[in-house]
């Protein structure tokens, strides 16, 4: 109703780019969430299996210490143990793949302790090891797009043509079991992304390293071939419609974006009397900012690829494109999940306790902003209460555990 509301305002204020088409963005992440919650509960029962075999072996040290020892026999290189918060479908997948790097502890935690009666069966193990390479993909996914130091909706495309791969491929599985959970996860996942997201391939194609050749290669595996014809067609479209009001609006604001047509060696461009007249609808006729940007090679990273921020790379780029940088700047601002702003107006980890009540309201706030200074000045990041929630189990070393014998 508020997004109606405001979207009905601001057309009348003609406000909105593209009449409104790209104003309403569904969280992705909760379109993720959506089809993992398809997913997990075919697998229930060896969650809780799981969940409680955990669980069991943290009740007490003895326990911990047995599990311990068997590691230290197998060699594992592995050294914890994760209980999920339930709550969050993201720490359940880390709490069942770090489970099935186990999977021979448990078997022999089993023959040492005789009333642990929670030992997931060798047919459980193999449906957790298919359900946890199909939520690998989700869990990348979902780790992408939250992030709050980078711009976000340009990443996207490409972690959604990956999902689609992957549930073509898995709905093939010779497994029924699996055949029949994907299933429900492609239903969803049509019902969302069926008919094509311009936002998400207009905020890619704006991403240097994309362009319009990350269009050609999601869509040749997303669509078939003459539907993906016309939605690469589609995107080109928005694309120029958004670019021409953006000239628009900056022709009105500055009476005339040419300004270097208007007078060129001291004489007036408009006096037709003048050659200069033909020599400035020459120079108007030139390739738009859109037209040079898209015919340019993809810029190639140097270094990390994950560093990389599109936001900074228009900045430096923002005289050679003055327009369309203006363009790409408010576009991929724009967030896709609620994610990130939902983690920064969680009090939840700053709820002052009875102990600390007593510090004055001025020490509590100085405690706060000089905590948030500090970490921003380490490039730390701040815990937050959900995965505060996240128990890890370490497990003892055998120099350790002889030390406690």
């Amino acid at each position: 109703m508020a997004i109606r509301i405001l979207k009905e305002k601001f057309s009348i204020n003609r406000k909105l780019l593209y009449g409104g088409k790209l104003f309403h963005v569904r969280c992705c992440a909760h379109i993720l969430n959506l089809m993992v919650q398809d997913c997990l509960p075919q697998i229930k029962y060896i969650i809780e299996d799981i969940y409680d075999s955990v669980l069991y072996i943290k009740l007490t040290e003895g326990k911990l210490n047995i599990f311990s020892e068997i590691v230290q026999q197998l060699q594992l290189p592995y050294r914890k143990l994760i209980l999920d918060c339930r709550t969050r479908w993201t720490s359940t997948y880390e709490m069942l793949a770090t489970a099935l790097k186990f999977k021979e502890v448990f078997a022999r935690f089993k023959e040492r302790e005789p009333h642990y009666n929670f030992w997931p069966n060798l047919e459980d193990w193999e449906k957790v090891d298919k359900v946890c390479e199909i939520l690998k993909v989700f869990n990348s996914a979902t780790n992408i797009i939250s992030g709050s130091d980078y711009p976000t909706p340009n990443l996207f495309l490409i972690e959604v043509c990956r999902v689609k791969v992957l549930l073509d491929k898995k709905s093939q599985d010779e497994n029924e079991f699996i055949r029949d959970m994907v299933k429900k996860m492609k239903d969803k996942f049509d019902k969302y992304w069926e008919e094509c997201n311009l936002f998400i391939a207009v905020t890619a194609v704006l991403d240097p390293r994309c362009k319009m050749r990350v269009i050609d290669f999601c869509f040749s595996k997303m669509y078939h071939e003459h539907e993906a014809q016309e939605n690469i067609m589609r995107v080109q479209e928005v694309l120029y419609e958004l670019y021409g009001e953006y000239v628009a609006e900056n022709q009105s604001s500055s009476n005339d974006h040419t300004i270097e047509t208007e007078v060129i060696g001291g004489v007036n461009v408009e006096d037709e009397s003048s050659g200069w007249s033909e020599f400035a609808q020459f120079l108007r006729a030139q390739k738009s900012e859109l037209d040079c940007y898209l015919e340019e090679g993809c810029h190639r990273c140097k270094g990390d690829p994950n560093a990389f921020d599109a936001l900074k790379w228009w900045k430096a780029y923002n005289l050679e494109y003055p327009i369309l940088s203006m363009m790409a700047r408010d576009i991929l601002a724009i967030p896709i999940t609620t994610v990130a702003s939902t983690d920064t107006y969680s009090a939840g980890s700053r709820v002052i306790d009875d102990y600390r009540a007593s510090l004055s309201q001025e020490t509590v706030q100085m405690l706060l902003c000089g905590g948030d200074w500090c970490r921003n000045l380490n490039g730390v990041k701040k815990i937050n209460e959900e995965e505060l929630e996240e128990m890890i189990l370490p497990i003892p070393s055998l120099d350790e555990i002889q030390k406690t014998v």
